[in-house]
């Protein structure tokens, strides 16, 4: 099989996630941000924040690689032979994680650039200007973190059109209103991002995924995807499953599928009490190995 023929099973409520955590951590950051008497625990809390925000970006932007592993170069996909077999069953995950860490060692700009680029999102002028927000406040968490708040080369070059300082060798301040002030900016820069994001993937639904995954699975015309599953539209869910009239007609092969899908989604053992890998032509092999690789992550309800 080529890298086309596999099901994409991108599903938007779990690119969204990562912001979702992001942003109730943030509010919850807010709102106790009076509780900091000292500047030890403001520092803290707003390096916290800093983390938050820039997580939301790489843990969607892994999650996404896994679903679209065409967006990895030829280089990305290369491994020594420790991490090959060390990551036998999990390649593409282990690629799309060396991929997103080392892009997050680059500047903000350089990473939001890329995330933008590889998810083909459109960022506006207006929404534009709070990722020069996040610019300034990332360099600000690096200056706190590597040079006591004393203004240097580096910050002057990561800040951006936002920077507080012309010039380096002053020490910038980062009072309770700084901090407030950031941390409602991270929280617009995140629900807008996600906004975004919503928009261009809200139509990678479960159900969708799912039936992706079953078109993968099942090519034959007795098996369409409605003749075995309930669904809930509105809640976009899998409900229950359904016995098909054709049920008895299956081959072996596609009982045996079927009996792991439902295995997955109910419990339900009756076609796997004859599981034999040998049994499968080398195409049947392949799916059933993909299945059961994703099978631990996957929703199928």
């Amino acid at each position: 099989m080529t890298a086309n023929d596999y099901p994409n099973l991108l599903i938007n409520k779990d690119l969204l996630r990562p912001f979702e955590r992001s942003l109730q951590k943030l509010r919850d950051v807010q709102s106790h941000l009076g509780d900091c008497v000292s500047d030890v625990l403001l520092h803290g809390v707003f390096v916290m924040a800093v983390s938050y925000a820039e997580v939301s970006l790489t843990d969607s932007l892994k999650y996404y690689l896994t679903c679209f592993p065409q967006k990895l170069s030829k280089e990305d996909l290369r491994f020594s032979k420790d991490e090959f077999f060390a990551n036998y069953f999990r390649l593409i995950d282990a690629a799309s994680e060396k991929y997103v860490i080392g892009l997050s060692y680059n500047s903000f700009q350089d990473l939001f650039a890329k995330y933008l680029e590889i998810l083909s999102l459109e960022w506006n002028s207006e929404t534009g200007s709070l990722e020069d927000d996040l610019r300034e406040i990332r360099a600000t968490r690096n200056i706190l973190l590597h040079n006591a708040m004393v203004v240097n080369d580096l910050y002057l070059e990561q800040a951006g059109a936002r920077a507080r300082a012309k010039s380096k060798g002053g020490v910038l301040p980062l009072d309770l209103d700084y901090v407030k002030a950031a941390v409602a900016k991270m929280l617009a820069f995140g629900g807008n991002l996600a906004a975004a994001i919503n928009e261009k993937y809200r139509c990678y639904t479960v159900i969708a995924a799912n039936k992706r995954l079953w078109n993968f699975m099942f090519t034959s015309p007795v098996m369409p995807y409605e003749d075995f599953w309930h669904v809930d539209e509105e809640k976009d869910r899998i409900v229950a499953c359904k016995r098909s009239k054709y049920e008895g007609q299956l081959s072996s092969s596609e009982e045996l599928c079927l009996g792991l899908w439902r295995a997955h989604f109910n419990g339900d053992c009756e076609y796997l009490n004859r599981f034999h890998m040998k049994s499968l032509d080398r195409s049947v092999q392949h799916k059933v190995m993909y299945f059961l690789a994703i099978a631990s992550e996957f929703r199928f309800e």
